[in-house]
């Protein structure tokens, strides 16, 4: 269908994002592990892993997984958290809920972004 709106080409098929951002909030505040998780946990339907101790750990596909990242720091030689979702799907509207709320509650914590932090959609 040449004129279907993009999203919609996506419906019924799941994506998963990785997120990364700096242990330091907009405001100078510090941001750990334990309050992403926390963060998370408080909003999303999915259940959520990772206190960012676990350097290597791997998402399963079935729960938001917080990871440390030794490349999204602010500075050369700082660190920060990857966050990875859940296998998600697009309703028929072409939104995701789930995402939402995972983006909000990060949002909620005013994470730094640095030029060394990226964004993957799987």
């Amino acid at each position: 269908m040449p004129h279907q709106h993009p999203n919609l080409l996506w419906v019924g098929r799941t994506f998963g994002i990785e997120m990364e951002f700096t242990k330091h909030g907009r405001n100078g505040a510090h941001i750990t592990g334990y309050d992403v998780n926390r963060a998370l946990t408080d909003v999303c339907e999915f259940p959520v892993s990772g206190t960012g101790g676990d350097w290597n750990s791997r998402s399963n596909g079935r729960s938001w997984e917080v990871q440390y990242d030794a490349t999204s720091g602010a500075q050369p030689g700082t660190s920060g958290w990857e966050v990875s979702s859940p296998a998600l799907l697009l309703d028929e509207e072409g939104e995701c809920a789930e995402l939402k709320r995972g983006c909000d509650a990060l949002m909620r914590m005013a994470p730094k972004i640095s030029s060394n932090c990226g964004l993957h959609v799987h």
